[in-house]
């Protein structure tokens, strides 16, 4: 079951989570990067305080429901105007561990900028990917190859759903999302927890 968190009334902080990492020798020996396939992002969000008879009540009632599944979360832009991206889905299938991801059914013409956030839909899943090594134009047919980062994770099908428009993270909830307090007031307190991709 997947849970969509209201975005309402959140702060961000936004990292990946390696599957590899730096080996740092105990003798001063030279460190190495080692690098694995299988990284995914984290999202660490802090709920501002709101009111337990409207907005906080839903709020903690969908972080309750999460637990059990999923949670399912805007991905903040940064006030990044995001419109006339088309209906991009991926062209053809794909293995997992490329680092290109094929488009097509974009706008002709639009660009895909280095550092956009997209999330790609397969099996019922999203996954957070960012465009790197410059700008992808799609061409007259609505067609780009885009480089991306993290590698794709997982086998991707014709037709499968890019999200450009509004990229969602979808994972596992971490931290303090089954607990909440009440000020003296009739608001909750700050609640502090993580999304993190399951795979």
């Amino acid at each position: 079951m997947v849970i969509e968190i209201p975005d309402e009334y959140l702060s961000y902080s936004i990292r990946p989570v390696r599957a590899g990492g730096l080996l740092v020798p105990i003798l001063n020996g030279p460190i190495q990067n080692i690098a694995r396939l299988g990284d995914r992002m984290q999202i660490d969000v802090v709920a501002l305080p709101q009111r337990m008879a409207d907005e906080g009540r839903i709020f903690v009632s969908r972080l309750l429901d999460a637990l059990d599944g999923e949670a399912l979360l805007d991905w903040p832009l940064g006030g990044e105007p995001r419109t006339g991206a088309g209906a991009p889905t991926v062209d053809g299938a794909v293995n997992a561990n490329a680092v290109v991801l094929p488009v097509k059914g974009a706008t002709p013409g639009f660009v895909f900028s280095e550092g956009l956030w997209v999330s790609v839909i397969s099996g019922g899943r999203r996954y957070m990917h960012r465009a790197r090594g410059g700008d992808a134009a799609a061409d007259g047919l609505g067609k780009a190859n885009l480089l991306v980062k993290p590698p794709l994770r997982t086998a991707l099908l014709n037709g499968d759903t890019i999200e450009v428009a509004q990229p969602r993270i979808q994972g596992v909830l971490i931290g303090d999302a089954g607990q909440w307090s009440q000020a003296s007031g009739s608001h909750s307190r700050p609640i502090e927890f993580s999304i993190r991709e399951r795979k």
